[in-house]
């Protein structure tokens, strides 16, 4: 007969610094945007370098980690919640047959590629790649993959058989020309926004509202997407976020191959990669040389943040 659990003391042995600024937009599983970067930088006792010694010849590692950025409140055991409805479930499952972030004890596991190790200067730090941790992530624990033991081809995939699939991303000339500003720093930016934004970052809940309407309903959303209200809206938000830069913003854009896009709906989405701020919409983009539409991501603004240190401005 099962008893009352105990508790156990765990120690934090480093600290992710990652590409991941906020919780929205982070791939739900590692190795869906390989140029995902992070460091995982060893904290006091255990950054001596004889802790990582032969850790090179492995490729990829499992990180053990704590999914701080949900309250601890949330997941005491008096509320404990047994079933969740995962992103790509179409029902309810028990939290223990999900890879949801709202668990007991928080803790996430994580594969990520090994791209180098840094010691020196005191400092121990793992280069890791394929990430999908929030920046600041506490580390609990590292071992290396198994290929021989781990890689199970025969194995059941529950209610995801498959790899998710990915939505075209675009930007739009505006777009293009405040990256090339940006890639002095991050010479991969667009890559890995593309990357990123094809994983179609919207939550659950509005992917499944847009999807069971109507496919007439495409035009109906682009008419009432002329209005002068959200034109204003939208031009208004630019202004606020933009200080040496002016742009026009409406309804209707064009990216740099010459299409149309029209808002599938009138959020727009703010995200941050690196210190770099992106504003996205999903949309319909339309050949203008015949009728054929389909649904993609328009990137119409990336901004460099002034502020270096923006790692704890998203967490709240």
């Amino acid at each position: 007969m099962a008893t009352m659990t105990n508790k156990y003391e765990l120690h934090q042995i480093g600290t992710i610094y990652s590409c991941f600024k906020q919780k929205f937009g982070i791939p739900r599983q590692p190795g869906l945007a390989p140029l995902a970067i992070a460091e995982l930088e060893l904290s006091p006792p255990f950054n001596n370098p004889d802790a990582i010694r032969g850790i090179s010849e492995w490729s990829h590692l499992w990180i053990t980690f704590v999914f701080h950025a949900i309250p601890e409140e949330q997941v005491a055991p008096e509320r404990f919640k047994a079933t969740i409805q995962p992103p790509r479930g179409d029902k309810k499952y028990g939290v223990f047959a999900t890879r949801t972030t709202h668990r007991p004890n928080r803790l996430g596991l994580s594969l990520c590629k090994l791209a180098g190790v840094l010691t020196r200067n005191g400092r121990v730090v793992l280069q890791l790649e394929g990430v999908d941790l929030l920046d600041e992530t506490p580390v609990l624990d590292i071992k290396p993959y198994l290929k021989y033991a781990e890689s199970i081809p025969t194995a059941s995939h529950g209610f995801t058989p498959d790899v998710p699939q990915t939505l075209p991303v675009k930007f739009t000339a505006e777009a293009e020309a405040q990256l090339a500003a940006c890639k002095s720093t991050h010479p991969a930016i667009r890559d890995l926004i593309t990357q990123v934004l094809s994983q179609d970052p919207r939550p659950t809940w509005q992917k499944l509202k847009l999807a069971s309407q109507p496919s007439h309903h495409i035009a109906t959303l682009t008419e009432s997407n002329h209005s002068d209200a959200l034109r204003e809206k939208i031009a208004g938000e630019q202004l606020a976020i933009q200080t040496n830069q002016s742009t026009s913003q409406t309804a209707a854009q064009s990216t740099t191959d010459g299409r149309t896009h029209m808002p599938c709906d009138e959020k727009e989405y703010c995200q941050y990669l690196c210190d770099v701020r992106l504003l996205w919409r999903y949309m319909t983009e339309t050949n203008n040389t015949d009728t054929t539409s389909f649904r993609c991501i328009v990137v119409h603004f990336c901004g460099r943040l002034d502020r270096k240190d923006i790692s704890k401005m998203f967490l709240k």
